[in-house]
């Protein structure tokens, strides 16, 4: 996944999102792929629950004893998995915005194309998977990019890996691994750059491994890292994440990120919270950057509340972002409010940064979002 933008301080959000055979907004290549409804895998897209979670520690792949479910094979009540490659193509436009000029006044703007992405996802065999993504966008004046891994998977408590890939992207918890909300606000813990300019959710080059151990999670990997184009003779990267199912929908986490370079090098460590209830999807994200001194802190709830028998969704949420850094501080609160059916949603979200006693001018945007 490419960096969002920028924090977007106050601002309207509409998404609207088509697929095909698919009944709520997902990514089509594995609701298309598995024959199944989004919400079987998925709580308020793009977080995932308990059972999008086990499919994802699988290599994409419902098991069945313990044997893996491969392509082609019949599951039973009418489900077959099909035998083609998840495949999905997605583009975003953003017919109106508003945002500060170099001035600090506020100056309409359109981008009838923003990005444009084409995914692809699945498995091969009875171990191997893969993802990856293509990506042209605005803000990287539509060069293009990707990402992806491979994988092997040799039972649920370990699997190994190696890709192009952000730091977090075997992470089968929401807290990290999809930081990436249907908003483009900056994440104050996930996406902080710090001094030698890591993001956490920056792609770059990892190997590792991962595993699931009855309702213990880990994960640890090391690589080149992002935010260094030549790699040649840098000392590596290490990331390490633990996370545990207190119950069922409830969990905690920790992780370490040591991000080096020859000049400089910076440790991040930090906890998680992700939890599942009736009355919404609950997160926490605290960090903690050794060589900035930069804290910060994410947390947010959001709910889909099914509405009579109309197929349709309400789709409240808050969350607010903190981070201070070198005698930097500021404070980000978000209310929002969406519908959502089957063929997309529509989300107002307003935002505002607050930055000790400045408060920026606002920001506005309309976004269509869709996916095929």
């Amino acid at each position: 996944m490419r960096n969002v933008r920028g924090m977007v301080t106050a601002g309207s959000v509409l998404l609207v999102g088509w697929s095909i055979s698919t009944p709520a907004w997902a990514i089509p290549a594995f609701a298309r792929r598995e024959h199944l409804a989004c919400p079987v895998c998925h709580s308020v897209f793009p977080q995932i629950n308990a059972v999008g979670r086990v499919y994802k520690e699988n290599g994409y792949r419902f098991v069945d004893g313990g044997k893996p479910q491969t392509s082609g094979d019949d599951l039973g009540s009418g489900i077959v998995i099909d035998k083609l490659p998840g495949i999905a193509f997605r583009i975003e436009s953003v017919p109106f915005g508003l945002e500060p000029d170099e001035r600090g006044r506020e100056a309409p703007f359109t981008q009838p194309l923003d990005a444009a992405e084409l995914l692809a996802g699945g498995d091969s065999g009875d171990n191997w998977s893969y993802f990856a993504e293509i990506e042209s966008a605005a803000e990287n004046d539509y060069a293009t990019e990707g990402n992806g891994l491979v994988q092997c998977r040799f039972a649920q408590p370990f699997s190994l890996f190696t890709g192009w890939t952000t730091a977090f992207s075997r992470d089968v918890y929401n807290s990290l691994s999809e930081s990436r909300r249907v908003d483009h606000a900056t994440h104050a813990a996930t996406d902080f750059a710090g001094a030698i300019d890591v993001p956490m959710n920056e792609e770059g080059g990892w190997v590792g491994g991962y595993g699931a151990i009855s309702k213990f999670f880990w994960l640890a990997e090391t690589g080149p890292g992002p935010g260094i184009p030549d790699s040649l003779g840098e000392p590596l990267d290490y990331v390490g994440r633990v996370a545990f199912d207190i119950a069922k929908p409830v969990s905690i986490g920790a992780f370490v990120y040591s991000a080096n370079t020859i000049k400089s090098n910076t440790v991040r460590i930090g906890i998680d919270e992700n939890s599942i209830v009736s009355f919404g999807t609950l997160y926490a994200v605290v960090m903690y950057d050794t060589l900035d001194r930069a804290v910060g802190i994410e947390g947010s709830w959001d709910l889909a509340k099914p509405v009579g028998k109309a197929n349709l969704n309400l789709l409240p949420e808050a969350r607010i972002d903190v981070r201070t850094a070198s005698g930097d501080a500021w404070t980000a609160p978000t209310l929002g409010f969406g519908l959502q059916r089957s063929t997309g949603r529509l989300l107002v979200e307003v935002t505002q940064k607050i930055s000790g006693s400045t408060t920026p001018p606002p920001t506005a945007q309309i976004i269509v979002d869709a996916l095929f």
